[in-house]
């Protein structure tokens, strides 16, 4: 009776380890279902922002120094988020924490160079492009 006992208990064991580990595969095949697998925009598209926000950031009203300090911060963390882009590891929401932590951190040095104003008219300018690509990476599949 006891090596019987033994033998359940066993088998239990057994299907429960294999249930676990089923279990555990499927979350692995959900999350890589979730992983961005495309880039947000085309070149085509990227052109046409850059184009587009270049004519928009004259309307801050910056002086040619601060101006030349801005374009470097914007084009640093461009190259941050483009990197962000091209890996196709990260899941949803990973890749939104990601671009939201490049964001603030491009942000946070933006204000440091803008009076308040110039700062205020950034934001406007920037944040439908950002929120765009919030967009783009919640709905890729």
């Amino acid at each position: 009776m006891e090596s019987f006992k033994k033998i359940i208990l066993s088998f239990v064991l057994l299907f429960s380890l294999a249930v676990l580990s089923q279990t555990n595969k499927d979350k692995v095949v959900t999350n890589k279902d979730k992983v961005v697998t495309k880039r947000l925009y085309t070149e085509k598209e990227v052109e046409k922002i850059r184009q587009n926000y270049r004519k928009e950031v004259k309307t801050i009203g910056m002086s040619p120094a601060v101006e030349k300090k801005y374009a470097k911060i914007v084009t640093d963390y461009t190259k941050k988020l483009s990197d962000v882009n091209r890996d196709r590891t990260k899941t949803r929401e990973q890749y939104i924490a990601s671009v939201n932590r490049i964001v603030r951190e491009q942000n946070s040095k933006i204000q440091k160079i803008l009076t308040p104003t110039q700062y205020k008219r950034h934001l406007i300018i920037y944040n439908p492009y950002a929120e765009s690509a919030r967009y783009r990476i919640e709905h890729s599949k």
